[in-house]
């Protein structure tokens, strides 16, 4: 049976990604706010090689506003993947980088066209600004020590970009990533059944709405 609403293709890929890459997945979200909350990731996940974030094009969705999208995941998430239909697969492939991995849904079920290539830099600012104000002061404190007394989120990231290195504000950000969500993606593992449905993709829904 072919899934063309959001949230059943959404179930079913979650249940794909466990089947395939279960024993690897540290943790797994949904609706993950990025860049201030202004953007939201449809599925995430964490596995030993970084942050994978997939978005989902339906049948009822345009691909107006994919090249945006696809521009803002690829400077916060190591590999980038769509999961489309038919529908949109001929025009999706005209659109995207080959670094973009392509899952689609038909008749058969799902199943990768291409998987994503993972990257390891990501965009230093990118991943600052989908830190909350809270991670960000406590970035602050472990490699600055003047005072952070009356310092705005500006103010704080303009510390992180020129004292913390990449490479160490990547792994801060991936332990982030683990301390907001571990706790849902288990409670999510718990009550879910042998497959996902819809209502228990709610689980994995990130209640994090605004970034201050």
């Amino acid at each position: 049976m072919l899934l063309k609403s959001e949230m059943g293709l959404k179930a079913a890929l979650i249940d794909s990604l466990i089947a395939e890459s279960g024993a690897s997945i540290e943790v797994l979200i949904s609706e993950m706010g990025f860049a201030d909350t202004s953007r939201r990731a449809d599925v995430v996940y964490l596995d030993e090689k970084g942050l994978h974030g997939i978005e989902i094009k339906s049948d009822r969705d345009s691909l107006l506003k994919l090249p945006a999208q696809l521009d803002a995941y690829d400077k916060v998430f190591n590999a980038v993947s769509i999961l489309t239909t038919p529908k949109h697969l001929s025009s999706l492939r005209r659109q995207i980088k080959n670094r973009h991995g392509i899952i689609l849904s038909d008749a058969k079920g799902l199943r990768w066209v291409r998987k994503p290539r993972y990257i390891v830099r990501l965009n230093k600012l990118a991943v600052l600004s989908a830190l909350t104000k809270s991670e960000i002061r406590r970035l602050v404190s472990m490699r600055w020590k003047g005072s952070m007394s009356g310092l705005s989120k500006q103010d704080l990231l303009g510390v992180c970009a020129s004292a913390v290195p990449l490479h160490t504000l990547t792994l801060y950000y991936y332990d982030c990533f683990k301390r907001r969500y571990t706790n849902r993606y288990e409670l999510f593992k718990k009550e879910r059944g042998s497959i996902t449905l819809e209502e228990d993709v709610y689980l994995l829904t990130s209640e994090m709405g605004s970034v201050s």
